[in-house]
Formats: C-alpha cells, sequence, structure tokens
C-alpha cells in the first residue's frame, strides 16, 4: 500500500520545469490580445442592445452557467469599452507575468464575459483559449519568464554571478493539459472517421473550397486540393496517434520499434505545428484556432523537451560556449551580460568577469587589460575573437530571440553606426557605477 502511494505521489506530485507554463501563460495572453483587438472596432454591434443580439433575445439564459457575463449588465458604449481596456492591461500584464494569479483571473472573467455576451462572435479558437486560461489558473506555478521571477534573478547575479535555476511545479497541471489534448484529438478523430468523408479522402478538398474560410482563391484552392486524399487520411492518423500518449512507451515501442529513437509526444508536437495546425492557418482562416492549439503545446513542454530541444539546435550549429568577457566592476557591463544571459535559451554563453586576474589569465591571456576595459569581447572555441558591436552581432546568432535582428545588422551603413554608438556608450559607461558617480581605477 505504501509503494502504491508513492507512485501515485510522484505520478501527480513529481516536480517538472515551469518553463513550458510559463511560455504557455505568455502565448496566451498575446493570442488574447489578438482576438480582442480583432473584435475591437465591432464592440458595440457585437456587445450592445444596438447590435446584434440585444440583451432581451438571451434573458430566457440569463443566470445560467454557460452564459453567464459581466456584460449582462452593461450596455453603455462607455462601459463596454472601459471593460475592454480592463481586460487588455490584465493581458499585457499575464503575458508580462505581473501579479500573474491576479491577471489571468481577471483576463479569464473578462473572456468569458465578452465571449458568454455573443456566442455568435465566437470561432474554434475562442473555447479553447478559455479551457487553457483555466489551466493556468489552476498551476501551482506561474512566475516563470515575468517581471516578478525577474527581480530575484537579478538579486542572484548580481550577489552570486549566476543565475536561478529554472523553476519547479508539481506535474499535475501538465497531465491534465495532456489529458485534455488527448482527448479533444482522439474524439475529433472518431467524428472525422465516422463522418465518412475523412476515410474517403475528400475532406480537406471541401474544407478548403469552404467560402468562409478558404483564404486564397478557388483555383488555388484546386491545386492544394490535389492533395486532399493523403491529408485526409494523414489528419486522422494524427488525431489517432494522440491516444498511444495514454499507454506507456515500453508497450507503444514494443508494436512500433521505429517510436524507439524518438519521443512520441515531441514528433506529434512537431508534426501539429509545421503540417497540421500549421497548414490550417496558412490554408485557411478559422480565427486564433490554429493559434491556441500551438500555445496549448507549449504548456507540454518539460525538462526532456527542453534539454532535447536545446540539444537539437547546438547539434544542428555544432556550437560549444562561448566565453564573454566582461567589466564586473560596471553595472552597465553586468545588466548587459544578465540580459544576454536570459536570453541564451540554449547555453551558449559563458560569462567571465575579465577583472579577476586568474580568469582573465585563463581565458583571454593573449588579450591586453585596456584592450578589454575598452569594449566587451567574446572568444569562440576555435579562438576566433570579436569585440564590441561585432561582439554583439555575433551573438545574435546564437541566441533565438535575437536571430531576427541578427541580418539587420550587417546592412550596409549599419556596422559603421553601430560601432560609432558602441564606443560611445563604452566610453561613458564607468561615469555612473552602481547608483554612485565615481571613476573606477584602470589597472
Amino acid at each position: 500500500m505504501k509503494n502504491i502511494w508513492k507512485k501515485l505521489e510522484a505520478f501527480f506530485f513529481s516536480p517538472i520545469s515551469a518553463s513550458g507554463f510559463g511560455l504557455m501563460r505568455i502565448t496566451w495572453a498575446l493570442t488574447g490580445l489578438i482576438s480582442v483587438f480583432l473584435r475591437w472596432p465591432d464592440f458595440v454591434w457585437l456587445y450592445t442592445d444596438k447590435g446584434v443580439l440585444p440583451r432581451s433575445l438571451i434573458g430566457e439564459s440569463f443566470g445560467t452557467l454557460e452564459n453567464w457575463s459581466v456584460l449582462l449588465w452593461v450596455d453603455n458604449p462607455t462601459h463596454l469599452y472601459a471593460l475592454g481596456w480592463i481586460l487588455v492591461v490584465a493581458l499585457i500584464a499575464t503575458a508580462l507575468g505581473w501579479k500573474p494569479r491576479w491577471a489571468v483571473l481577471v483576463s479569464l472573467i473578462l473572456l468569458t464575459s465578452f465571449h458568454n455576451r455573443n456566442v455568435y462572435a465566437l470561432n474554434g479558437g475562442d473555447r479553447v483559449i478559455r479551457i487553457i486560461g483555466f489551466f493556468l489558473l489552476i498551476a501551482p506555478e506561474l512566475r516563470a519568464f515575468s517581471v516578478e521571477r525577474l527581480r530575484t534573478q537579478w538579486k542572484s547575479w548580481e550577489e552570486k554571478r549566476a543565475l536561478l535555476a529554472p523553476l519547479k511545479m508539481s506535474i499535475w497541471p501538465y497531465r491534465l493539459l495532456l489529458w485534455q489534448l488527448i482527448l479533444t484529438y482522439v474524439t475529433t478523430g472518431i467524428s472525422k472517421y465516422q463522418s465518412g468523408v475523412w476515410a474517403g479522402g475528400q475532406a480537406v478538398a471541401i474544407a478548403l473550397h469552404h467560402t468562409h474560410f478558404a483564404r486564397f482563391s478557388r483555383g488555388a484552392m484546386d491545386v492544394f486540393s490535389l492533395s486532399s486524399p493523403v491529408m485526409s487520411v494523414f489528419t486522422l492518423l494524427f488525431d489517432a496517434s494522440w491516444g498511444l500518449l495514454l499507454f506507456p512507451k515500453k508497450l507503444v515501442t514494443r508494436f512500433a520499434p521505429t517510436l524507439a529513437s524518438m519521443s512520441l509526444k515531441r514528433t506529434l508536437i512537431v508534426f501539429g505545428t509545421l503540417f497540421f495546425h500549421g497548414g490550417i492557418f496558412v490554408l485557411m482562416d478559422v480565427g486564433t484556432f490554429s493559434i491556441i492549439m500551438l500555445v496549448a503545446y507549449c504548456g507540454l513542454l518539460i525538462d526532456d523537451d527542453f534539454r532535447a530541444i536545446r540539444a537539437w539546435f547546438n547539434r544542428r550549429w555544432k556550437s560549444k560556449p562561448i566565453a564573454l568577457l566582461y567589466d564586473g566592476h560596471c553595472i552597465l557591463c553586468r545588466r548587459s551580460v544578465f540580459t544576454l544571459l536570459l536570453l541564451d535559451h540554449l547555453k551558449r554563453i559563458r560569462p567571465v568577469d575579465f577583472r579577476d586576474s586568474a580568469l582573465h589569465k585563463k581565458e583571454a591571456p593573449d588579450i591586453p587589460f585596456a584592450q578589454l576595459d575598452r569594449a566587451m569581447h567574446i572568444r569562440f572555441s576555435g579562438g576566433r575573437t570579436e569585440k564590441g558591436f561585432d561582439a554583439f552581432r555575433a551573438l545574435c546568432w546564437h541566441l533565438p530571440v535575437l536571430i531576427p535582428l541578427a541580418p539587420f545588422l550587417y546592412i550596409p551603413g549599419v556596422p559603421p553606426i553601430g560601432r560609432r554608438v558602441y564606443e560611445r556608450i563604452a566610453a561613458n559607461r564607468d561615469r555612473c557605477a552602481d547608483g554612485v558617480c565615481r571613476h573606477i581605477p584602470k589597472r
């Protein structure tokens, strides 16, 4: 009995990374903002008695759980837009991670209120938005990638020159989310199969030619529809494959040996992102449905997934740690390195305070102290060294969030300006350190 209890405890309360739910919190809030702003110009038409659905027509459902809404008491356009702005602020706070529990609660209440005020304005993603919001609300840890976490991270960096370990949470919210997705895909797959048109191969062609959802012209959709037999069957297999996640991995790999060398969950996430929901997003206008399903995928990422993603990218780029030599006596330098470390999701940067004589001698004995004091330097494992603006530009290729910025830093005219700006900032960085204006002695 004791062993059974331990297994149950481990099944529901084993610690996992909270980063997945942190990513889901951010992307959920951003998706909510997109949904709100898409409907913002039509607020009066959608949610007041002057619009398409006066409250008198939904009076019989007043007070019931499925139609509960704050907007049943609000009809004045000014008050309506005030609630809209409160929702926007709450969603922004959720994305930033400022008071995340309260921010998610307010966001969820108001999103539900707008959705229930006029169900005819909803799309396939709105119900999923509310479900994910509920999972976020009950999750034990929401501070990953938050401004609240940022303060404690900065304190750790200033005191120990190291970031805190990733936040952990109990695994049960992850399991609830996974079961919800399994239930969604499997039941949807069963319904599709029973309709006959999916197994027959016509379903994708029918969907692509729906005049309300099609993004492109009929001619373009005729071309895309040539793949309908393959894509229809693929969709059924994709939906059914989620059911395999309910079975132990050993049992699944026994009947499907090819799955032994890969993660079924990660494979489904990749296929779902690139082909299934990615294809729906590109070819069909179904509101936020595709986006919010990808948001749910973020919550499925746990420790093993983050390690696998990091290892995959580092193998492809054959990247080894990059030594970043910075001035530990300079508050601006410390803040800059701290920011870069927060963006270093692939763990490629190794910070080195060159004012530590031992570290300087070990990492860059060939670079004079005076040169290090004039600009940040980075050194790759092969010995290549960059400094200043060029060092930052090189680092951009190794920080996923900054990769989109990197190509623009090579545009003719940008490098000279970037070097000039960097030199100006570096020349004046010693004027004020740690809030007390002073000059740091040079060696």
